[in-house]
Parts: C-alpha cells; structure tokens; sequence
C-alpha cells in the first residue's frame, strides 16, 4: 500500500473542493505539507511575535537566512528516503530508481533525482549566504537574497519534478513556480529600495 499524496489547498486548483470537504483540511497525516505553505505562515507568525516583543525583524531573519538553506538542504534528504518530490523519467547516468512499494515515487522507473538536486544547490545558496554575510550592507539584505536565490534554484528544480505540479497552464508551470514569483517580486523590490536608502545614507554622511 503506497502512501497517498494529499494536494495543497491553496494554488493549485483544489480550494473549491476543500470548501465543500471543509474537515478534509485537518486530515495532516495525509500529507498536503509544502515548503512554501509553512515558509509564510512561519514568516507572518515570527514578524507578529518579533513586533509584539519589540525585536528588529530584519535582524532576526538576516540571522537565520543561512540556516534556513541549510535546513532545507537536510531536509530535501528526507524527501529523497521517501520518494516525495521525485523527478521525471530520466536516461542520465545518475538517476534513481525507487524499489519500496511504500515509497511516494513511481517504482521500477529510473527518475532524475530531484530532491538531491534541490539538497545541492541549496547547499550552494547556504555557501553563497555565508560568504554574503560578510559583505551585509543593510539590515535585510542576507534574508531577501534568500528569498531571491529560493526562488530561483527551486523554479530550476521545479523542470525536473514529475509529482502533482497543480493545474495551471495544464501543468506547464508549476504551483511552486507560480508562488516563487509572487514572492520574489516584493523581495526584490524591497531589496533594491534598502539598497537605494543605504546608498543615499552613505553619501550623505560622505558629505
């Protein structure tokens, strides 16, 4: 018996028919978990808790920007021991084939392994921020980039995957890409808006 793989609520097509299954949105151990879903409820939740105890926001998510990475690059792993996320049929000299009958992935088909590409250049994002974090200019900067580089390595990855990518444009992107650039346009604004008052402040106090 495999395990069945719940689709998200929101995004990807399935809103209505919770609406009218409304107890079907508490079975968790149906699966339904996504990286994006627990990233902005996690984000929405840490801006109250910091306002509420009066802590700089930006600080805080600068500080745990790198950990993020590498967390998610651990976690991909996990992906991997289970199945979930697997990629597309693949002819390439690395790819994987899944035995279990309990595995979320197709068995007996070679797949691209998707979920150790995402645990790679999440690796490489994790990397890139620590190298960053010595060259901070503004508070902000360190998490926007990871948000921004998120974005686009999981849009990369998100070409080889083959598990329920949602139902727009009949699947040619993915839910996951969608969200991706929903996120990435306000980060990227916000970057270049801090980056624009630091450089205003730098030459002022130049002059």
């Amino acid at each position: 018996m495999g395990y069945y793989r719940r689709p998200a609520i929101l995004f990807d097509g399935s809103l209505q028919w919770y609406l009218q299954n409304p107890a079907k949105m508490l079975m968790l151990w149906n699966g339904g978990f996504t990286f994006y879903g627990g990233f902005l409820f996690a984000l929405g939740a840490g801006i109250w808790y910091a306002h509420k105890h009066k802590m700089d926001v930006w600080k805080i998510s600068d500080m745990a920007a790198p950990g993020l990475a590498l967390g998610i690059a651990v976690g991909r792993l996990g992906c991997f021991a289970s199945g979930d996320n697997y990629g597309k049929p693949a002819d390439v000299p690395w790819a994987v084939t899944f035995t279990d009958p309990l595995s979320m992935a197709p068995t007996g088909v070679p797949l691209h392994p998707t979920q150790i590409y995402s645990t790679l250049v999440l690796l490489v994002v994790f990397g890139v921020l620590l190298w960053w974090r010595k060259r901070q200019r503004f508070k902000g900067e360190l998490f926007l980039a990871f948000i921004m580089l998120y974005a686009l390595v999981r849009s990369f990855v998100e070409i080889f995957r083959n598990d329920p990518r949602g139902v727009y444009l009949d699947g040619l992107i993915s839910t996951s890409q969608i969200i991706s650039l929903l996120v990435v346009i306000p980060a990227l604004w916000l970057f270049f808006k801090k980056l624009r008052q630091y450089k205003n402040f730098k030459l002022e106090i130049s002059q």
